[in-house]
């Protein structure tokens, strides 16, 4: 057997766990995220997004100043 005729072998033999490891995984959403946290912690959805919500606020908050979108005051930029 040749050298050309082995590597064939071996890919053949090889491709089902070459394929299963690179085939691709669902995308996992925001809403099954807080689905999932919901569930391990026992609490509603609508919770997971309040306590979500207000720790992105205060995140924003605590980084105003390094933060490129932060709300326009309505004054335009200065000149």
């Amino acid at each position: 057997m040749g050298d050309t005729a082995r590597r064939k072998e071996a890919f053949r033999r090889r491709k089902p766990d070459i394929h299963a490891r690179y085939q691709a995984a669902a995308a996992d959403t925001a809403a099954q995220a807080l689905t999932a946290i919901a569930a391990e912690l026992g609490v509603a959805e609508g919770t997971v997004h309040a306590h979500l919500h207000t720790a992105r606020g205060k995140l924003v908050a605590g980084l105003e100043r390094y933060y490129p979108f932060a709300q326009d005051s309505g004054k335009g930029a200065p000149s």
